[in-house]
């Protein structure tokens, strides 16, 4: 039986791993002790992270945000949500944990249902930030027109862009999802999607620039289709059997990942309960009233165009919430949890990252080397040419007859839906 490690050989361990982001847990792991000797000389050491004051009103603050983002946000996105909006206060744990049982004990209970259980995760490795970016749509409400674009960074799972969408025309990709994103974090070694054309732009721009750069001979493109339902699949770094994490030089080993093992079509459940959810209930209700018809193309226009506000409100919570909540480390890989915004700052991309140049149009070089034309616009803005050809009359009037939008979306969770339905039925009203 092994004794306990040296004490200096642990005081050098602390020292070394604990600013690199590694947790008191894996280093006692690592090392045969327990993890309050770890905490003891990270507390020495001065390593201990200054304690933030705790929010004066906690449990009102933390019923407000869970009023504002929805039952389908448990302990931990709340957690995340509560530290986005409300930067330099402290929620501990158990704190906002009892203030959910007190004022919304059905629904935490409903999240323990089996629907609720999260997708099970898989082993994946990315070595720094934008070592791969997936992107993809969550298509649930595609008859109603509604698609949400993701936009997810492999290493820190952060999500760089969340967009909702009111089609997936290729122009719209690109410079709705693909290019904001690329302007502010430059482009990804890898760019994953499934085989959608819907792609085409994105990935064209990719590989165009990384052959202007002399990097097409690669060997990982800079762009990778993927089958829809194995967004990622990858080389994974395994540790040999017979050594220890201490000591042991990690072995590459090919293994296929099983079809859930992805980055952004997991991604796509957060998407899918916490943000289409609401919206899926209103179309019920409109539907068993007689009020919506998916079959009916200015039903359809009328009520994307009055969604798309309320969807987007809803995915900057969930993108502000993600971003700064905890995931859990990944199986088999050290270091691979944490809050995503802090990873990608401490993951940083080595260097040579290459970036957007300066009017670079995606569009207009895709056209070029295609040799025609991309259509610009949806089928479905036929119901609406006179305002198509001026967007920002279009937003007016939708911004008229939705009112407060934060207001609206907070209705939207607690199923009162009389502001949605008579702005949809406002908007209809313009082509009946």
């Amino acid at each position: 039986m092994a004794g306990r490690p040296p004490i200096e050989d642990l005081k050098k361990a602390v020292v070394e791993l604990v600013p690199d982001g590694v947790g008191t847990a894996a280093i006692a792991q690592e090392f045969g002790c327990s993890q309050r000797r770890v905490q003891q000389i990270v507390k020495a050491v001065g390593l201990a992270r200054l304690v933030e004051p705790v929010r004066p009103h906690l449990d009102d603050v933390v019923c407000e945000e869970a009023c504002r983002h929805g039952d389908n946000y448990g302990v931990a996105m709340l957690l995340g949500a509560l530290r986005a909006h409300h930067p330099g206060w402290s929620f501990p744990r158990r704190r906002v944990l009892a203030a959910l049982k007190a004022d919304r004990p059905e629904a935490l209970a409903a999240r323990r249902h089996w629907a609720h259980l999260r997708i099970g995760r898989g082993v994946y490795v990315a070595h720094h930030f934008a070592y791969s970016w997936h992107m993809d749509l969550a298509c649930k409400l595609q008859e109603y027109g509604i698609y949400v674009g993701a936009l997810i960074d492999g290493d820190s799972r952060k999500a760089l862009r969340l967009v909702a969408l009111v089609d997936k025309l290729p122009v719209t990709i690109y410079d709705k999802l693909f290019a904001p994103a690329a302007n502010s974090h430059g482009l990804p070694d890898q760019l994953i999607t499934d085989k959608g054309s819907e792609w085409c732009v994105a990935a064209f721009a990719c590989l165009l620039l990384a052959g202007l750069a002399g990097r097409s001979a690669a060997s990982r493109r800079a762009h990778r289709f993927v089958p829809s339902k194995r967004n990622v699949r990858a080389r994974t770094l395994v540790p040999p059997r017979a050594a220890t994490c201490a000591n042991a030089a990690h072995v590459c080993v090919p293994r296929r990942l099983a079809p859930w093992q992805t980055r952004v079509e997991r991604f796509n459940y957060e998407i899918n309960m916490r943000v289409l959810v609401p919206v899926r209930r209103l179309i019920n209700v409109l539907e068993l009233r007689g009020l919506l018809d998916r079959y009916l193309g200015k039903h359809v226009y009328a009520f994307s165009r009055v969604m798309q506000p309320l969807v987007q409100h809803g995915l900057d919570l969930l993108e502000a919430a993600w971003n700064e909540h905890s995931v859990r480390p990944v199986r088999n890989m050290e270091h691979s949890g944490g809050i995503p915004n802090r990873r990608a700052v401490l993951r940083p991309h080595p260097g040579g990252q290459l970036k957007l140049p300066l009017r670079f149009d995606g569009v207009h070089e895709y056209e070029e080397a295609r040799g025609r034309p991309l259509e610009h616009t949806s089928r479905d803005d036929g119901y609406d040419s006179e305002w198509c050809a001026r967007p920002a009359a279009r937003a007016r009037a939708v911004a008229a007859v939705v009112g407060d939008i934060e207001s609206a979306w907070c209705e939207l969770q607690d199923c009162s839906y009389t502001r949605s339905i008579d702005a949809y039925l406002c908007f209809l009203s313009y082509y009946n």
